[in-house]
């Protein structure tokens, strides 16, 4: 799909696509696959499709509507930015996740209808934690949810070369002035893997990452961190750093962290 298409073309090219996977409904998350808030707008699937350039916000999408859940924050912006003629603006109480109200309109249509609903959405932009409680909410009721990759909105838009280009190189900090260093941080882990019989485990956000190897950057606005994903074993932590450049001067400091 070409990126100059109307607003209402991009929404019936997901819509397409959502039938041809056999989807009644499709939830498009604000975050990216590393669970960032503040994703680069020329990268933000979510504001492609509505418009809405708030940092937060999650939209549904069913072939005869579409939603765009809000917080407190954004309750006026999104009425400015949304293509109203395609969107309802779902403006959420104080203390309402979009999870929430999200699964609460899923809720709502499930009730309307005596079939059970497919609803897709993308696995690689829910933590566990925030999966398991939406699963949960929807318990009792008849949505089945089904994770999709790549997405409808993706496969309707096209690939989008990444805006993130390393500008900046990661940044050591002296870990004199910080509460613990990485090879104490990585045997804390260890000690929680050991009680849970488990290996290792696999880190994705972005600000973990960062607290965890003790380094920053400034590959994105308004945060201090580096596009990577992290492995921490029982004896260490590798990391994969998708942009900046790991010098040499970043492995010295950080001998702990494998790259």
């Amino acid at each position: 799909m070409h990126p100059t298409t109307t607003p209402a073309e991009r929404l019936a090219a997901v819509r397409a696509e959502m039938t041809r996977l056999g989807l009644d409904l499709l939830i498009v998350r604000s975050t990216d696959r590393y669970l960032n808030e503040y994703v680069p707008h020329a990268e933000s699937t979510r504001e492609w499709l509505t418009g809405f350039t708030g940092s937060l916000g999650d939209a549904l999408v069913a072939h005869d509507a579409a939603w765009l859940f809000v917080d407190g924050r954004y309750h006026v912006q999104a009425d400015r930015e949304a293509y109203l003629s395609l969107w309802t603006v779902v403006k959420n109480s104080l203390g309402v996740t979009n999870e929430r109200a999200c699964g609460d309109k899923l809720i709502e249509l499930a009730k309307k209808t005596d079939a059970t609903l497919a609803v897709g959405y993308e696995p690689e932009r829910y933590g566990l934690s925030t999966l398991e409680a939406f699963e949960k909410q929807l318990i009792g009721f008849a949505i089945a949810l089904r994770p999709v990759a790549p997405s409808p909105v993706e496969a309707a838009r096209g690939l989008v070369a990444p805006t993130v280009t390393g500008r900046g190189a990661l940044r050591v900090l002296d870990e004199s002035t910080l509460g613990r260093t990485v090879a104490e941080k990585v045997s804390d882990i260890a000690t929680w893997l050991k009680e849970r019989r488990a290996d290792a485990l696999w880190v994705t956000k972005l600000d973990e990452i960062a607290w965890l190897t003790n380094l920053r950057g400034d590959e994105m606005a308004y945060q201090a961190t580096f596009r990577a994903e992290a492995l921490v074993t029982r004896a260490e932590a590798l990391v994969h750093v998708h942009v900046a450049e790991v010098t040499e001067a970043v492995r010295a400091a950080r001998p702990t962290v494998r790259s």
